[in-house]
């Protein structure tokens, strides 16, 4: 029972994440004049519909939790005319001579019919770059989203700043002290990464440190001098992967005792870098699924997205829930930008990447070649996306 409502939380809190997105296409899309069919949450077989009488949009709650969409007129880069007649006619046709019995539409016997005008509220017919908003908004309400869920975090938890305060050497392990880091010692680089607060400092070395006994240059600031280091950090192991271990605990930065509170600056400083290190993280996964680093037992769906919240939430101790939540979100909103904007067809980001080539070259991507990109890239998504459900099932049956 407890697990069913801790899957239940989860599905809404994906459907939340989805509806921004959503919201994203559909606030910009409104905002230029777009005709909008319809605004969906979910996939599949329609449960709750509502039509609204004064714009003519159906809004509706879909069975699978896996996805949305923002149906709009035009959307797939071809220009219908208004009242859905065609604005151009076939290669070396001529337009048609109308007869006496033809006078309703105003054009006289004889005369040439003139092909009707592109409807205005078609996405097709908007200029390039509100294109562009309307492709890019439902990555960036995610991204934004993101920001402010890690300035949340930022207010309610400490933040470390990249100062060596004491270290934490477990016997019969190296220790990075060893190689030269000095209680003190404040971190501003790991392999050539520049870091700001703790939580990059801790992801560089997990994620720089693939080898047991690797080492990888540090920089840091010991008084007035700046110092490259060559470190070895101890290291652990998880599903066959090597991650690199800081074997230190460092400093809160600005801290104001008695108040319990940071600066405003030091908040907003450390939400911007916790979401730019989360952006790292989820391109370079990206990059190592692809080079082979990690396999795609590494990979999760929408169900296994699912299930990681819900395991989450059930393993949260008391009073961490929330933040365990928070945190869990603020990455999975986040990534959710982040892979919508990669130019990869049935994406946004390659609508976005076509608005921006009309931008730069004055011409428009041919409106047939984007449909027949966007139809292969769905076909092959969507068969990755089961696969990787079909994976996400297998193993939780498997537990």
């Amino acid at each position: 029972m407890i697990k069913a409502l801790f899957v239940i939380l989860a599905i809404l809190i994906f459907g939340f994440l989805i509806f921004i997105h959503e919201l994203g296409h559909y606030l910009s899309a409104r905002l230029f004049g777009v005709k909008i069919h319809e605004f969906a949450i979910g996939m599949g077989p329609k449960l709750i519909t509502y039509e609204s009488k004064k714009s003519g949009i159906l809004y509706s709650l879909r069975a699978f939790p896996i996805g949305g969409y923002v149906s709009m007129l035009g959307e797939q880069e071809e220009v219908p005319a208004a009242g859905g007649i065609a604005d151009e006619l076939p290669a070396g046709t001529e337009p048609p001579v109308l007869s006496g019995t033809d006078h309703a539409g105003g054009v006289l016997p004889g005369e040439r019919a003139l092909p009707a005008e592109p409807d205005p509220r078609c996405l097709a017919a908007k200029p390039a770059w509100q294109r562009l908003i309307v492709h890019s908004a439902g990555a960036l309400m995610n991204l934004l989203l993101g920001f402010i869920i890690m300035i949340i975090i930022a207010c309610t938890t400490q933040l470390g700043s990249t100062e060596i305060a004491k270290f934490e050497v477990q016997e019969g392990t190296v220790s990075s002290a060893d190689s030269g880091l000095e209680v003190g010692d404040v971190i501003l680089e790991i392999a050539g990464n520049r870091v700001h607060i703790s939580d990059q400092l801790y992801y560089e070395v997990m994620r720089n440190v693939t080898e047991v006994g690797q080492a990888i240059p540090v920089t840091v600031r010991r008084g007035d001098e700046e110092l490259t280091l060559s470190v070895v950090f101890p290291t652990i192991e998880e599903s066959g992967q090597v991650f690199g271990n800081a074997d230190f605990i460092v400093w809160a930065e600005d801290y104001r005792p008695g108040t319990h509170s940071y600066p405003f600056k030091t908040v907003v400083k450390h939400a911007f870098y916790k979401c730019t290190y989360v952006v790292n993280m989820v391109w370079e996964s990206l990059v190592d699924l692809v080079t082979g680093r990690y396999t795609l037992q590494a990979v999760s769906g929408p169900i296994g997205t699912i299930d990681a919240i819900s395991d989450s939430a059930q393993s949260a101790k008391d009073g961490t829930l929330l933040y365990t939540l928070g945190f869990l979100g603020a990455i999975i909103t986040i990534n959710l930008g982040v892979f919508n904007l990669l130019p990869i067809p049935a994406l946004d980001g390659s609508h976005v990447l076509c608005s921006l080539v009309e931008l730069v070259s004055r011409k428009k991507v041919p409106g047939r070649l984007v449909t027949a990109f966007d139809t292969v890239g769905l076909i092959v998504l969507l068969g990755f996306v089961a696969i990787i459900s079909l994976k996400d099932v297998f193993v939780i049956f498997r537990r």
